[in-house]
């Protein structure tokens, strides 16, 4: 642990951070949305506090791309889902398992970090980057062929959910496939890999495609990924690891307080979107994936393999997925598809079994984006990972790694490596050496 004084008040930030988002949620998300629970608990209160800051403290507080996604995890997964559990919303015990597993992940990763041997393809990086550019056209060319140009109406996202309603978007099944990893992998790593090398243009073309995405299927989490990669110019600098958590902390809180105090349609629409969507409501379902699967049988691999691979390919959750079902009975909405991600999904397949083997593969994973980093470098690591890592609110590990998303982020991790740039010279720096290798 690297206790110093930016480390210090970094902590006592994030501090600032949970008291703002407690408040918010009292004053805000209580008036205006009956969904979520009322009542605060006070030992559940004090149990969240202890565990927050055990967290915090066991970090290794260094300037490495493990501890950032670490901290990421801490205050934009583990700190909302603990706001819902102080409420008395939700079991202690799986509350209290799910930090004790982050604790452990923390801790083995930081005593298993081992330096490697670069090894690989030569210029591999380009490979990588035509698969990724090839993915992206293909999506976007056959979102002109089969919906034509797309509708700016989605920009409201008051009415985004009624867009929603009146259009199911495919564009074929293998197709929707590539859709969903280009929109939610390739994309953003190819804005932030023209951030990184200053070629601006090109990153607000392809920033353009992502917001064309947006606009076909009316998913707010897709435009969400634009903020999170302009980090590939912030982190550049060398106090971004501090500098980063200080102003997100201070930030958040401040727009959380200021939309508790006054009421602005516009503000309001974006406090919903930012605190509520992807902050409250991702944390609140997991605590509804976790009661629901307390009485019904648990999905084992189902959705992970292949259908033919399962022992009972006809079972209930092949029928009808379970997102449907939970959207049905705790929100009666048919439709809706209540799924919230990686911290639910090892319970939701094989109880507390299940928890322990997805927490050892995100450990694993963890392990990799070290070795990753020196492989690259640090900044290229966090821009690169940030919209798979913060991804983890709503999508899977385990059900992904059969040819899914996290399956090729694997793939990045053991094989992708920048190509080393070759310096320029210059046309009067070449004639000074070889004037001064004639005098030799």
């Amino acid at each position: 642990m690297n206790i110093n004084r930016k480390t210090i008040k970094v902590i006592l930030c994030i501090l600032i951070y949970k008291i703002a988002m407690e408040y918010g949620y009292v004053k805000v998300i209580l008036d205006r949305y009956q969904l979520f629970p009322k009542n605060i608990d006070l030992p559940r209160y004090v149990n969240g506090c202890i565990w927050i800051i055990i967290l915090l403290l066991i970090l290794e507080w260094k300037r490495k791309a493990v501890e950032f996604f670490l901290l990421f995890l801490i205050m934009f997964q583990i700190i909302p889902i603990t706001v819902c559990y102080e409420f008395s919303y939700g079991d202690t015990m799986y509350y209290n398992m799910l930090c004790l597993l982050f604790l452990l992940c923390e801790m083995f990763v930081r005593g298993n970090r081992k330096r490697i041997y670069e090894t690989g393809i030569k210029k591999i990086e380009n490979y990588f980057v035509a698969l990724m550019l090839f993915s992206a056209l293909f999506s976007i060319v056959l979102c002109l062929r089969y919906y034509g140009f797309p509708s700016i109406s989605v920009l409201n996202f008051r009415t985004v959910y009624d867009f929603r309603k009146t259009l199911t978007f495919t564009i074929g099944h293998y197709a929707d496939k590539i859709f969903n990893l280009a929109v939610t992998l390739f994309l953003p790593m190819l804005i932030s890999r023209s951030l990184l090398k200053k070629k601006y243009l090109t990153g607000l073309l392809l920033s353009g495609i992502q917001v064309a995405f947006y606009l076909y299927t009316g998913q707010k989490t897709y435009i969400m990924y634009i903020p999170l990669v302009i980090i590939a110019i912030w982190v550049k600098r060398e106090g971004f690891h501090c500098e980063f958590w200080i102003t997100s902390a201070l930030g958040l809180s401040l727009f959380s307080v200021f939309c508790s105090k006054y009421q602005i349609d516009k503000i309001d629409d974006l406090y919903d979107l930012l605190i509520r969507r992807v902050l409250f409501l991702p944390a609140y379902l997991k605590f509804i994936h976790f009661d629901f699967f307390q009485n019904h049988d648990f999905i084992g691999l189902t959705g992970a393999i292949p259908r033919f691979l399962l022992l009972d390919p006809n079972n209930n959750y092949v029928r009808k997925p379970y997102v449907f079902q939970i959207g049905k009975l705790y929100f009666d909405a048919p439709k809706m598809s209540a799924d919230t991600g990686f911290f639910i999904e090892g319970y939701s397949r094989f109880g507390y079994i299940g928890m322990v083997i997805s927490f050892f593969i995100l450990t694993m994973f963890f392990l990799l984006i070290d070795r990753f980093e020196q492989k690259n470098d640090y900044k290229t690591t966090i821009a690169y990972l940030i919209v798979p890592v913060y991804s983890l609110t709503e999508s899977q590990i385990i059900g992904s790694l059969f040819f899914g998303k996290w399956f090729f982020v694997l793939l990045i991790l053991l094989f992708y490596k920048r190509n080393k740039s070759e310096q320029k010279i210059s046309f009067f720096r070449y004639l000074k050496r070889y004037r001064m290798k004639l005098r030799i």
